[in-house]
C-alpha cells in the first residue's frame, strides 16, 4: 500500500526507487527527509602571525532525519590544495611548491574515527593552517579544502607509500598529488577556502602591513 504520494521536498537527490525505499537501501524517511554531512566552523580562519601565518578549524556530523538515525559506513575523504604566491623584498620569489593531498576519515554508523587504529580514536573537527613567513616577505597564501562522504569505501594501497609506513597528516592516511581511487567523480562535495595577505617589508622594522585573513567559511550541508 502507498503511504504517500507526496513529493520528496528537498528533491530526488536519492534517487526515484521504489524498490530501494521500501528495503531500507536509501536514507529517505517516509517524510521525504534525508541524511547528511554537516560542516560546522568552530573556529573562523584568523592571523596566527604579522607576517601570513593563519589557522581556522571545523567539525564535522553525519546527521539523518530518519527516526533511526545516520546508517551510512564508509570514508569521509577531503582535498587539500596549498597555494603560495610569496616574494622577498627586492620581488624576487621564493619558492614554496604547490602541494596537494588527500585525507581520509573512517565513518561507521555516523561516527568519525581516525583510520585503522586500536582502539578507535573519534576525530570529528580538522584544523586548517599555514606558518608564519616571517619578516622580508610580502605575498598571499591560499587554502582550499573539499570534503566529501564515500558511502561504502575503504583504505587500500594506494594510501600506503612504497617503503610500507602509513603516511599521515598529524593522525590521518593521506595521499599526494593524484586523487585516490575511492574519489569518485559525481559524488556531492562541500568546499572552502581561506586566505592571508601580508607586507612585511617596512623600511623601519618588519611589518608594513600585518596578515589580512579572507575566508568563506561557513555552516555547510550536503544531503545524501
Amino acid at each position: 500500500r502507498l503511504e504517500s504520494c507526496s513529493r520528496d521536498p528537498i528533491g530526488y537527490v536519492d534517487g526515484p526507487s521504489a524498490y530501494q525505499h521500501y528495503f531500507g537501501l536509501s536514507h529517505t524517511d517516509a517524510s521525504g527527509l534525508s541524511s547528511g554531512l554537516i560542516q560546522d566552523v568552530v573556529k573562523a580562519p584568523a592571523p596566527t602571525g604579522e607576517c601570513g601565518g593563519m589557522e581556522g578549524k571545523i567539525r564535522f556530523d553525519f546527521v539523518s532525519d530518519h527516526s533511526l538515525g545516520f546508517w551510512g559506513s564508509g570514508l569521509l575523504i577531503q582535498k587539500m590544495h596549498f597555494e603560495w604566491d610569496v616574494y622577498d623584498c627586492d620581488g624576487a620569489e621564493v619558492k614554496v611548491e604547490e602541494v596537494i593531498y588527500y585525507e581520509a576519515w573512517d565513518v561507521t554508523l555516523g561516527d568519525v574515527f581516525v583510520p585503522r587504529f586500536r582502539p578507535r580514536i573519534p576525530h570529528k573537527e580538522d584544523t586548517n593552517g599555514v606558518a608564519d613567513q616571517g619578516c622580508g616577505t610580502y605575498g598571499t597564501m591560499k587554502i582550499t579544502a573539499e570534503i566529501g562522504f564515500f558511502k561504502g569505501a575503504w583504505l587500500t594501497d594506494d594510501w600506503l607509500p612504497p617503503d610500507g609506513t602509513f603516511p599521515r597528516n598529524g593522525t590521518l592516511p593521506i595521499v599526494q598529488g593524484k586523487a585516490p581511487r575511492q574519489w569518485k567523480p559525481g559524488t556531492r562535495i562541500m568546499a572552502r577556502q581561506m586566505q592571508s595577505e601580508w607586507n612585511c617589508c617596512a623600511c623601519n622594522g618588519c611589518v608594513l602591513s600585518p596578515t589580512k585573513v579572507t575566508h568563506d567559511w561557513g555552516t555547510n550541508t550536503i544531503w545524501f
